[in-house]
């Protein structure tokens, strides 16, 4: 509920919960300003937060590993996994009360409301709980990244990195008649069968370089880093693709470009563009194979665990999968 506080400019009015990045590694309460309803315009939506999920994107802008400009604004930064209610709406699609996939592109998710455009917000299904719901927003990522990628049934397909993110690559590659090998530095062997992962690895994917395995497909999971990616593309076998899926900190990267040329490879990359397509496709995967996507989430927080979520997700442990949030 809204409470009645003074901003730190000395105006006072109602106001709403949130948690902020005060400083790397440092999660801090704080309160951001009502938006009214009659402020929430045409193919706008008003989202009460009910769950967030911490993705490996928003690990770096935590941890200071990415770079966050002063003057950004870091009121319920960094998060955009999003299960929530509508409670103001400028769209017929999404009717006041329905419950809500949403995609903060701001990152700004972690607060009590949260205004977004309606294209970022698909319904949920009665169905589909909220504390899985939240895992439809990634896998719709996962949906987006692979969308070009044609027929895999019974090609072989390698997922760098089984995080939660690699998990649902997995599983989506699988489920459309892929043979899926798994890398990770982090013992997966609790999730990673259930997850389609057929053959599981336990290594830094350098170690299948040395090894000369090449693969139909392989999707680069991990981001940040550019080991993975150089990894990713001298994997791939001929006539070959790979999805760089995970997020770059830098616009240079080295490229095996003689290795990846006389493969006669594809590179593709996977950002979302198409929301509302994407993150339905997500909640119906996640709908049909919920027992599966569950085990995704291994840590449910509450608000006033926030900065023990964060610093849970930023931990390398073979334990800690997905962190979500809950009020």
């Amino acid at each position: 509920m809204p409470e009645t506080t003074q901003s730190a400019a000395g105006t006072s009015g109602p106001t709403w919960w949130s948690w902020d990045l005060a400083a790397p590694n440092t999660m801090v309460p704080g309160r951001v300003p009502v938006v009214e309803h009659d402020a929430v315009g045409p193919e706008q939506v008003l989202l009460e937060f009910v769950v967030g999920g911490i993705c490996g994107s928003d690990v770096p802008k935590y941890s200071g590993a990415v770079h966050v400009a002063p003057d950004h604004p870091r009121s319920g930064f960094p998060l955009h996994e999003l299960v929530g209610v509508v409670r103001a709406s400028g769209s017929e699609r999404l009717p006041v009360g329905q419950r809500v996939l949403a995609m903060s592109t701001t990152h700004h998710g972690l607060r009590e409301q949260v205004l977004l455009p309606a294209a970022h917000v698909v319904p949920l299904p009665d169905d589909l709980p909220d504390d899985v719901a939240v895992v439809s927003q990634p896998t719709g990522t996962v949906c987006s990244a692979l969308r070009d990628v044609g027929d895999v049934t019974g090609r072989s397909a390698l997922v760098i990195g089984l995080g939660s993110t690699g998990l649902l690559a997995a599983h989506l590659l699988a489920s459309r008649g892929a043979r899926v090998t798994g890398v990770d530095p982090l013992d997966r062997s609790d999730v990673a069968a259930d997850f389609g992962v057929h053959e599981l690895v336990t290594a830094r994917s350098r170690h299948l370089v040395g090894t000369g395995s090449t693969f139909d497909l392989v999707v680069e999971a991990v981001g940040h880093n550019t080991e993975t990616f150089v990894d990713a593309c001298r994997l791939v076998g001929m006539d070959g693709q790979v999805v760089a899926f995970g997020v770059p900190d830098h616009d240079d990267y080295p490229f095996p470009m003689d290795t990846f040329f006389r493969r006669n490879a594809v590179l593709r990359t996977g950002v979302t563009q198409d929301w509302t397509r994407f993150l339905a496709m997500g909640v119906e995967h996640v709908r049909t194979h919920q027992d599966v996507m569950r085990r995704a989430i291994t840590h449910v927080m509450g608000l006033d665990e926030v900065p023990e979520a964060y610093r849970l997700a930023a931990a390398q442990r073979e334990d800690r999968v997905k962190v979500t949030i809950r009020a």
